[in-house]
């Protein structure tokens, strides 16, 4: 599969200061797969250390044994039986944080060995730092990955004509085309972006048999639940976990701890709400309470919103049949509008943006951005109606340089406001 965070790694790569890299992700993105790739396709060899696996428990001794990088690349050599050969092998370390040394270390190889190229991944990561592991500040390159974008998406399937005209930025032959992008849409909608799932859709599996993946997947994550987390999170876990459906089908989307349990507190479920954030199964969007530059400078991180990780796994989740997704009365049935702002938020990570909303008296943004062009706000509509009554509201208050419709109609600008399909959400300009 083509993954666009390959170019990332080979800026990475071709750095003059190159650092340890580590890529942090939830289980299942695809890092232990982009990992060996980029290995094999940059890389005359590679060495592969999975800290969480009993085959590799061998190498847990030598990184916890206090030598220095060199000394432990010696060792993982007499240990592998394999060549590390400056610059022409990659090592590469999964879950290393379940080896808090090995993490604490990497500071080690950027000091000692800095010509070692070194990529790591760990679908925990958030969670060990929290437990106080040490974090090799300013010694690390990172970067997040996130499931398959729409882009990546189409590639896996084939359409690659239909990735060269969103890239060119082509709205002309992209509105020519607008009926297949939108069935297409349909289809990333239901089968989402975690790359085994898209595998067997792009091999031919049938929508039953997808869902049935991504049940799967879903009692996946709560093994990981019982497996990581604390005996006394874990009910609060899947209190929060299973809250995610009913908190995004709300009109107002404000994250509401009744919602989870009747009465409740956020002090009796945060830390089950962080632990899922820290996993990356989350997302959290803080609300602003004046769209003001820099944004993370006017926040109340005390009022947010969450989505979830992908499209696929929270239409599972909620229960969205194909049958819904697929109807021409709109794409979401009963689960209104919150599928499309999911979709939408997952292209605009992959952007690496950052993401708030804003409310007013009786109107809401969905999503505010920071740009060169300044603070542009962005309004999700799951269907063909672009009557945007708090985009109105907004551009009147605040005089944005540009603001944006996502919806299902073609591209169309009229002044400041641009008309995007909402297929288009990743192409929206920095």
């Amino acid at each position: 599969m083509d993954r666009t965070i390959l170019t990332d790694l080979i800026a990475w790569k071709e750095k003059p200061y190159r650092k340890p890299l580590i890529i942090d992700g939830a289980r299942q993105v695809g890092k232990t797969w982009i990992m060996k790739h980029f290995a094999n396709l940059y890389y005359d060899d590679y060495l592969y250390i999975n800290f969480d696996h009993p085959d590799y428990l061998d190498y847990h001794r030598i990184f916890t044994s206090g030598h220095g990088a060199k000394r432990i690349l010696e060792l993982l050599q007499l240990e592998s039986g394999k060549r590390i050969r400056t610059g022409k092998t990659l090592l590469i370390l999964d879950e290393v944080q379940e080896v808090p040394a090995a993490l604490s270390g990497l500071k080690y190889f950027n000091e000692d060995a800095p010509e070692q190229h070194v990529v790591c991944a760990g679908s925990q990561m958030g969670i060990a730092l929290h437990r106080g592991t040490s974090f090799p500040v300013g010694n690390v390159d990172t970067i997040r990955m996130y499931p398959m974008s729409f882009v990546e998406f189409l590639l896996a399937m084939g359409n690659q004509e239909y990735v060269n005209l969103i890239q060119a930025n082509d709205t002309e032959m992209i509105t020519e085309f607008h009926g297949k992008y939108l069935k297409m849409l349909k289809e990333y909608i239901f089968v989402g972006g975690m790359p085994e799932i898209v595998q067997r859709y792009a091999d031919g599996a049938e929508y039953e048999d997808i869902r049935k993946l991504q049940y799967q997947l879903l009692d996946n994550f709560r093994a990981d639940f019982s497996k990581h987390a604390p005996p006394t999170l874990l009910l609060k876990l899947n209190m929060v976990w299973d809250s995610i459906p009913r908190q995004l089908a709300k009109e107002n989307k404000k994250y509401v701890w009744s919602v989870v349990k009747k009465g409740a507190r956020a002090k009796e479920f945060e830390d089950a709400l962080q632990w899922l954030e820290d996993c990356g199964l989350i997302h959290r969007i803080c609300h602003l309470d004046t769209p003001e530059l820099p944004l993370v400078a006017h926040t109340s991180p005390d009022v947010f919103k969450i989505y979830s990780l992908d499209t696929g796994l929270l239409g599972a989740q909620a229960g969205v049949t194909a049958k819904m997704v697929f109807s021409d009365n709109g794409i979401y049935g009963d689960f209104k509008g919150t599928l499309a702002e999911q979709f939408a938020l997952q292209e605009m990570l992959h952007q690496h943006r950052r993401l708030f909303y804003w409310t007013g008296a009786t109107s809401e943004i969905d999503f505010v951005i920071q740009t060169d062009d300044g603070v542009i706000p962005i309004e999700v509509k799951s269907g063909e109606n672009l009557n945007a009554k708090s985009l109105r509201a907004y551009i009147t208050k605040y005089h944005p340089a540009r603001a944006y419709k996502l919806s299902l109609l073609p591209y169309r600008q009229n002044d400041v406001v641009v008309n995007m399909p909402l297929y288009l959400a990743g192409s929206i300009p920095a």
